[in-house]
């Protein structure tokens, strides 16, 4: 049977209020006394007392869960999660994680049940943001926060993300600057195919093209790469691409589809970075192990959750809905995989 604060009180003889203020940490700010707390304190651990935080959060008319809903747990969703979690904690809020792999109908199901336990807000990566349950989250007047860029949607929420145009824009020019004069952009179907996945592949190789006419340099459909890794063949196609097209610089849309094509390339005698530079994106762990060490775009995860999180709050503290976007600034982080060749460069390009 659960123990009562009332219990706790008439072990520890005290008053109700003072056991409360005593297991809700406001001891201090109520004046309480040292020997009080700890007596208080032990008592409730003898008894296995668990504070009962629906009670008091529905005074103020709140359940303190907000939820984090994207589609799968990985590497790059893990950093962004912690940070959430660890700026809702300081407000004394709970997270509610779901994944929907890719799923409209789970993530329909997911929702309707998160809104059903009257979460106080929500981040989410949609798998489809023209799905008509997301409708729910405006009329149920959820402070939503969307993990994506706005694109052509008129939905009324926040979209915040990182900028992938200057993503790309910025893997092309580093390539630029390290002497590439050939740079191919290497994607996957299902970049191509996949709605939300389709804006991140359109505005990275938008932004490796911008840089590359900026410098003068040739870009065309013949320069974008699609790698199938779980397909031998394809992955023999790229590697002749790369060599008989002469490519000397390559950007990816990720740093796992690169980290695949670096190991092709090195299996085929393509030396890199002396014959191939190449850059990936997302400045996953990979890019440490990859031999040679992978340059990458470093999208910092820890400030987008710190900005999602405490803007979420804000929506949630003053009861409204924010409706711009907001793009976060990447930057470059250099390894070995562009490493000046000084011999190269001597020649000129």
């Amino acid at each position: 049977m659960r123990t009562k604060l009332s219990e706790i009180a008439q072990l520890a003889n005290v008053s109700i209020a003072t056991a409360s203020y005593v297991v809700n940490g406001k001891s201090e700010a109520k004046g309480i006394s040292e020997a009080t707390k700890r007596r208080v304190l032990e008592i409730a651990r003898q008894q296995g007392y668990v504070p009962n935080r629906t009670a008091r959060f529905l005074k103020k008319g709140r359940y303190h869960l907000i939820a984090l809903m994207a589609p799968h747990i990985s590497d790059f969703y893990a950093g962004l999660l912690q940070r959430i979690e660890q700026l809702a904690e300081a407000r004394d809020y709970q997270i509610i994680f779901s994944s929907t792999f890719d799923s409209v109908e789970r993530e329909a199901t997911y929702l309707n049940s998160l809104i059903a336990r009257r979460i106080d807000g929500l981040i989410i990566l949609p798998v489809d943001i023209r799905a008509p349950h997301l409708k729910l989250l405006a009329r149920n007047r959820v402070p939503t926060v969307f993990f994506r860029r706005r694109a052509s949607s008129t939905a009324p929420q926040k979209f915040m993300t990182f900028n992938d145009f200057e993503v790309g824009r910025l893997a092309a020019a580093h390539l630029i600057e390290r002497g590439c004069r050939r740079v191919a952009f290497l994607s996957a179907p299902i970049y191509v195919y996949h709605e939300y996945l389709k804006i991140i592949h359109e505005a990275r190789a938008q932004g490796c093209c911008a840089a590359l006419q900026e410098a003068g340099l040739p870009f065309d459909d013949s320069h974008v790469l699609l790698i199938e890794r779980s397909d031998p063949n394809n992955n023999a196609e790229i590697a002749d691409a790369v060599i008989d097209r002469r490519f000397d610089g390559i950007v990816s849309i990720a740093d796992d589809i690169m980290v695949h094509v670096v190991g092709v390339l090195r299996e085929r005698g393509v030396p890199l970075p002396e014959a191939v530079k190449a850059v990936g994106c997302n400045n996953t762990e990979l890019a440490h192990y990859c031999v040679p060490s992978l340059s990458s775009v470093e999208l910092p995860r820890a400030q987008l959750g710190e900005a999602m999180t405490e803007a979420l709050f804000r929506m949630i503290d003053n009861e409204v809905q924010e409706s711009d976007e907001v793009l976060l600034p990447p930057f470059v982080v250099e390894r070995d995989s562009t490493a000046l060749d000084p011999a190269a460069l001597a020649k000129g390009p």
